[in-house]
């Protein structure tokens, strides 16, 4: 019996082109295939008791590896980091991989970015086997986004590429024009669908044109291509939730004519488009495996969720169900501003039995994503689904008796009691806002390890909420037990306690202040009163911690601060302000400055222990062997991290460096200088 080779959301048979890809596909692909389907009718069952993995969920190490090593090639013009990370399989083999905000350049040795690193909102790079190529508009020392900044309207900053899709001689990909609401890291809206052309094979811009699309939905999140049409599904943001919706034109024709499915039928109007189920994320994918669709998404029913979740469906337009949690991404616990999101699948780069699935990670702090390259990178994880439902009479019976209580009045939180079958089971809690419109539920990030009840916060007011449990063990995971609603009554958050100001001697003003209880997080505001400012700013993001360091001060000027408390995105009246005089002097000199050579001809790697956040640094050099006397300061500092990469220096030269931190009060010290000979 002959086998038709799998096939993604683009319609191009996966088995086709690059031998590489060939390797990674050629014997899983129907095994795949068949695993996918198996899990339509199995229960849900995490792999470990703690629940971290889905079904049998690991890194993908060659992926991971060959992105990572990219992002530290010597070229200097390649892409170090961006999101989206949306794969299109092309006919000769190849894929193009279509990121949003993009960082290139070089990255230095202890993973910061340097100074001035470019960034374009779009990029493309084009995989070929190991070989990774970056595709950006502009020129080397003037990058810009591949397709052009946005035009027209106050407050358009980008173009965002989703998916797209190959039509005869053309690489058609949807974008979404971006719109800045505030000057907070979140503070985006979408602004209307734009359709990008690009020439196949040589994938030069063939032009961009504004499709007739309100700006309701984000669509071209996912595109699928079947023999009759080619279906596009996007996304609804609206406050507290994200809802899937659904088109589909002519196969290929993304610029013709569109119809919208209305939950019922297709209508050609698209103020007509139904909801078709919450907990996308903006970014996400559908893919035909074998007669079966599967979306692959960041479940978005808790708000910075990191749980990776599959659903499953008969056709193009759902329902969407079965959900399969494939994995709970730990980054988001290294970092009090990590965010994971765009969870897509890719299975034209998936091996047998396994498939290929990526997520991004960032940071809502840009110092953050500036300090650590790696952080502003895809990751790659090979999910192995389940090849059959387990054995019901080996399953734990659902919880009984599930009861719901008002917890602590003053926090407004509410507490579940329900009854187990025995001691030592842990159980997954699951909740749904139905205030907010979700047709689901989301899985908490965490299971309940101990006893039979639980106190949860972290509720909206005046939302109705509806929870369920299960129970967990090796073998798997109970059926949910009854579900309770629970209409939330949760006070305004209190205000901090004992706000207090003090001038540190390096010229930061240290502000802390008393929690009222655990679990909060706190917003800092700040104004200089001697330079006459009228109203508070914002310092950052809220933080969980109950101190914070202002720093960028101006020497011997009067600051005002204020902290208001954040709970559940509520945040309450802020506390009376208190004053502090910012005073500094110079920073002392660096200690353990290193040089070594650089690993590429010319280069040299300097690095010096921090003295702390805010500080610039200066780089001075003299050539010993063309007989310099005197020391020269490098025209740029350091502005970010305690390292940095000279290039174009003289092979073969003894070449003697030392460093000085500069902050307002002006520059201190020199390090004790050391020599390194440039390879």
């Amino acid at each position: 019996m002959s086998r038709a080779p799998i096939r993604g959301r683009h319609g191009i048979p996966v088995l086709a082109g690059n031998p590489r890809l060939r390797r990674r596909v050629r014997a899983g692909a129907r095994v795949l295939a068949l695993v996918l389907v198996a899990s339509l009718v199995a229960p849900l069952g995490p792999a470990t008791r703690a629940g971290a993995a889905g079904p049998g969920a690991q890194p993908d190490e060659e992926l991971n590896t060959l992105w990572n090593g990219y992002a530290y090639g010597d070229a200097g013009d390649h892409w170090t980091g961006g999101d989206c990370a949306s794969s299109i399989p092309l006919p000769d083999g190849r894929v193009v991989w279509m990121y949003c905000d993009t960082f290139l350049g070089m990255v230095n040795p202890d993973h910061s970015r340097p100074p001035g690193t470019p960034m374009v909102r779009d990029a493309m790079v084009v995989q070929q086997g190991n070989t990774l190529t970056t595709r950006h508009g502009g020129t080397v020392p003037r990058p810009e986004s591949l397709v052009g900044p946005a035009a027209g309207g106050s407050g358009a900053v980008a173009f965002w590429p989703g998916d797209g899709t190959v039509a005869g001689n053309r690489l058609r990909v949807l974008y979404t024009r971006m719109t800045m609401t505030g000057d907070g890291p979140l503070d985006f809206r979408p602004g209307g669908t734009v359709l990008a052309d690009f020439t196949l094979p040589d994938l030069e811009p063939a032009g961009r044109r504004a499709l007739p699309l309100s700006e309701r939905v984000s669509w071209g999140m996912s595109v699928l291509e079947e023999p009759d049409h080619t279906y596009v599904y996007g996304v609804e943001d609206r406050p507290g939730a994200a809802f899937l919706h659904l088109a589909r034109t002519r196969p290929g024709d993304l610029g013709g004519r569109w119809e919208f499915f209305t939950g019922t039928g297709w209508s050609p109007q698209e103020r007509k488009s139904a909801r078709l189920m919450s907990g996308v994320g903006h970014g996400f994918s559908v893919d035909r495996i074998d007669g079966r669709y599967v979306l692959v998404t960041v479940d978005s029913h808790l708000a910075f969720s990191s749980n990776l979740v599959a659903y499953f469906a008969a056709r193009p337009a759902g329902p969407f169900r079965d959900e399969v949690y494939l994995y709970s991404a730990p980054e988001p616990s290294t970092g009090a501003h990590r965010i994971v999101y765009d969870a897509r699948a890719h299975p034209e780069l998936s091996s047998p039995g396994k498939l290929v699935v990526s997520y991004n990670v960032n940071s809502l702090s840009l110092a953050d994503v500036y300090a650590d390259a790696r952080l502003y990178r895809p990751r790659f994880i090979d999910v192995r689904l389940p090849s059959g439902p387990p054995d019901p009479s080996t399953l734990p019976p659902a919880p009984s008796g599930l009861t719901a209580q008002p917890g602590d009045p003053a926090k407004g939180t509410t507490r579940l009691t329900w009854t187990g079958s025995r001691s030592g089971d842990w159980y997954w809690i699951y909740q749904r806002d139905v205030t907010a419109g979700h047709t689901g539920f989301g899985r908490l990030l965490l299971p309940v390890t101990s006893g039979t009840s639980v106190e949860l916060g972290h509720l909206v007011d005046g939302h109705t909420y509806e929870f369920k449990v299960t129970t967990i063990r090796e073998a798997g995971e109970s059926p949910p037990s009854s579900v309770v609603t629970v209409l939330a009554d949760v006070p305004p958050p209190p205000v901090p306690g004992n706000v207090r100001a003090a001038p540190n001697a390096d010229g930061k003003i240290a502000v802390a202040w008393d929690a009222p209880w655990d679990g909060l997080q706190y917003s800092v505001y700040q104004r200089d009163v001697t330079a006459g400012e009228a109203r508070f700013r914002k310092l950052g993001l809220p933080t969980s911690a109950t101190s914070l360091d202002a720093d960028y001060l101006t020497d011997q000027h009067t600051y005002e601060f204020a902290v208001s408390t954040v709970r559940s995105g509520v945040e309450g009246r802020r506390s009376d302000p208190v004053r502090a005089v910012c005073r500094f002097g110079p920073p002392p000199a660096p200690a353990n400055l290193t040089a070594t050579p650089g690993g590429g001809a010319g280069t040299v790697n300097l690095a010096w222990d921090a003295l702390g956040d805010g500080l610039w640094y200066f780089v001075y050099r003299r050539d010993i062997t063309a007989g310099e006397s005197r020391f020269t300061r490098l025209a740029y500092p350091v502005t970010s991290g305690a390292s940095t990469r000279l290039g174009s220096l003289a092979r073969g030269h003894l070449q003697e460096y030392a460093v000085g931190a500069i902050n307002q009060a002006g520059e201190g010290p020199r390090s004790a200088s050391v020599q390194v000979t440039v390879e």
